[in-house]
């Protein structure tokens, strides 16, 4: 026969009896058989006072009847209902959360996650952030700083059920009025490389409306101090900091089109802009860049980069960079015609006769100076300063030449006789000439010379040809 240990318990005559265990000393077990229900003997202070015997004595006697809980011993509350087994062969209890909820204040629970099942939930597991699973997909994650929907995940206004009634406008709005930076907002923003779209109806478009009643709307592209579309509400408009169209673009307008800045890459046309008269237009109040070539004009139509009237300052067209040249062009190059037209800088307002003003060239050596002058009056032309033409031939097209100059300089720059030779002056097409011959050194004229006046010569004089009809005065003594 095995060994057995049978605790204190109740009769087997009176199993039934609902008298429980008491008086049970420290570590003993007593056992209630009609509640299925185990007690032990507990202390509840430390015995020891160095007697060995007398404090296994104190304990026994200051030992307390406890019973040791039962899942049969919890019972239900507010929001909880509990199942008791028949107590025969199981104890065990099932606990269930009530179908309403309404006292239940709190639930804290560091990997909490309440859901269908684990491919549909809402997760608290990670701290700060709130993630709505569905599908095992993370479909967005609520943090201090907002919502953040994942990528390929939309936020949309379903259409309505059959049978219910539809909402006349859906919304996203915020309540909050705090009139301080980073509060009272309603902000959409899109990632690093990704596009906002607010997209209309596909077959049926409607309006996209951004009402801020009497407030600006602003649209900001990497930060609010860089606004790339500002709504303007007290001046009624809208302000575009930077337009880049791909193909092209149609602009049509009740009144006058204002643009402060246009830089264009490609090509800018006018002819779709027209003013209150009919005249096509664009007015640009500000710098306008272009980056390649600006085209005014088309065909056979005329075209005018006209200053208007009432522009007090001084306007100019101006190069700012250092490098390269200021190219003013007549013609196409490489169409292998010369222009027939002429290039025309003209200081005139109209041609009633009133005297305008001078065409002045300047040059910039640490102060604008003026190089040439075309006088208003005279048709005359002023060079203030030297002269200097380079090419072979220098042709002057007037009835008297006046030189200042007490010297004329033909040759400049040969200090040799030899390299001298030939130099000289010609009339006509060789009808008469002045030249310097190096071969003896003497000035050579090929037709007949007269004198009116006194010829001196401090050499001997020597004609080859003799003289005739000629007076020799010898002096007297």
């Amino acid at each position: 026969m095995s060994n057995k240990i049978k605790i204190k318990r109740n009769s087997h005559v009176d199993y039934d009896s609902s008298t429980l265990p008491s008086g049970l000393v420290y570590g003993e077990l007593g056992f209630h058989n009609y509640g299925s229900k185990l007690f032990i003997g507990r202390i509840t202070q430390n015995y020891n006072s160095g007697n060995a015997s007398n404090d296994e004595a104190n304990a026994d006697a200051g030992a307390v009847t406890t019973h040791l809980p039962l899942l049969s011993d919890l019972t239900g509350g507010d929001g909880l209902t509990t199942t008791t087994a028949s107590g025969a062969t199981d104890n065990s209890v099932t606990i269930d959360l009530d179908a309403a909820l309404t006292t239940v204040t709190s639930i804290f629970n560091t990997a909490l996650k309440i859901g269908r099942a684990n491919a549909n939930r809402i997760d608290f597991g990670t701290n700060n952030t709130i993630k709505n699973v569905v599908n095992n997909e993370v479909i967005y994650d609520a943090v201090a700083t907002g919502i953040t929907v994942h990528t390929g995940n939309d936020v949309r206004f379903n259409p309505v059920a059959s049978g219910t009634v539809a909402l006349t406008t859906d919304s996203i709005s915020s309540t909050n009025t705090t009139n301080t930076a980073g509060h009272g907002g309603l902000r959409f923003t899109s990632g690093a490389q990704r596009m906002l779209d607010f997209t209309n109806h596909p077959t049926d478009p409607g309006t996209i409306t951004f009402n801020a009643s009497s407030e600006n709307i602003d649209f900001s592209v990497y930060s609010d101090s860089n606004r790339q579309i500002f709504v303007d509400a007290s001046a009624d408009e809208t302000k575009i900091r930077s337009l880049v169209v791909e193909s092209s673009i149609n602009l049509s307008a009740v009144s006058e089109v204002v643009v402060d800045n246009i830089k264009a890459t490609g090509e800018v046309r006018t002819g779709m802009i027209a003013d209150t008269g009919g005249n096509n237009r664009i007015d640009i109040n500000g710098n306008t860049k272009i980056l390649t070539d600006l085209i005014i004009g088309e065909n056979s139509n005329a075209a005018t980069i006209a200053f208007e009237a009432n522009s007090s300052s001084t306007d100019k067209i101006e190069k700012v960079s250092t490098t390269g040249d200021l190219t003013i062009q007549n013609g196409v190059t490489g169409d292998g015609a010369e222009p027939t037209n002429n290039i025309v800088v003209q200081n005139t307002f109209d041609s009633t006769g009133a005297t305008n003003g001078n065409i002045v060239f300047k040059t910039y050596d640490g102060s604008a100076q003026t190089a040439m002058t075309i006088l208003s009056t005279g048709n005359k032309v002023k060079i203030h300063g030297n002269l200097e033409v380079d090419g072979t031939t220098t042709q002057i097209d007037s009835q008297t030449l006046t030189v200042v100059d007490k010297d004329i300089v033909i040759a400049n720059g040969v200090s040799s006789s030899s390299s001298a030779d030939g130099a000289g002056i010609i009339v006509g097409s060789n009808v008469a000439s002045i030249k310097y011959v190096h071969t003896g050194t003497k000035w050579a004229l090929d037709k007949n010379t007269e004198v009116t006046g006194t010829f001196s010569a401090s050499q001997a004089i020597t004609a080859l040809g003799g003289f005739a009809n000629s007076t020799f005065d010898c002096g007297t003594f």
